[in-house]
């Protein structure tokens, strides 16, 4: 499992203070424990924008993102069993999209969660065995493994941009 200083070389200093609290009420709403790795790196990195590619979600957006995807996933998956995202008992976690219509989930097995991805472009979803962190950081600096990402530049870190005030487009609503 990565911590949080395995990202500062990849992503830069976190963009914000390192409060668990609000992503942890989000869990606790819906019945889960996220697990400390996913905590530590949304609440940094939450809500903001990787090299244009990866949107991570985050205290902001992490506890609508389940009820404003999950129904755009039903026309797009065809016949494939539809995996039903959080807060409904038993989802998956959504925590990032990309502007292919990906999506990176977590999904629990027992104790741990294991990342779970949709392809936007081939249709299909692969379940990993990877951790949350070890996963994320393994595909930030480019293991060729990870086809989900694309090919990064060779800066690093990696530019990061916050996602804008209204992030699913909705009104001033929070």
């Amino acid at each position: 499992m990565k911590r949080l200083g395995d990202f500062l070389p990849q992503l830069g200093p976190p963009l914000r203070d390192l409060d668990t609290g609000p992503l942890e009420r989000v869990a606790a709403s819906w019945g889960v424990t996220f697990p400390s790795d996913l905590l530590e790196v949304l609440t940094a990195y939450g809500d903001a924008v990787v090299s244009g590619q990866i949107r991570l979600l985050g205290p902001r957006t992490l506890e609508r993102a389940g009820v404003y995807f999950g129904p755009a996933m039903l026309p797009s998956l065809g016949e494939e069993l539809i995996p039903e995202l959080l807060p409904v008992t038993g989802g998956l976690l959504l925590w990032a999209t990309t502007p292919d219509g990906d999506y990176l989930c977590l999904r629990q097995d027992g104790s741990v969660w294991l990342v779970s991805t949709y392809d936007g472009q081939n249709l299909q979803w692969t379940h990993t065995q990877d951790e949350f962190s070890d996963w994320l950081h393994a595909g930030l600096v480019g293991e060729p493994k990870y086809a989900i990402f694309p090919p990064w530049p060779a800066a690093r870190p990696h530019a990061l941009g916050e996602v804008g005030p209204h992030p699913f487009g909705a009104s001033a609503r929070a």
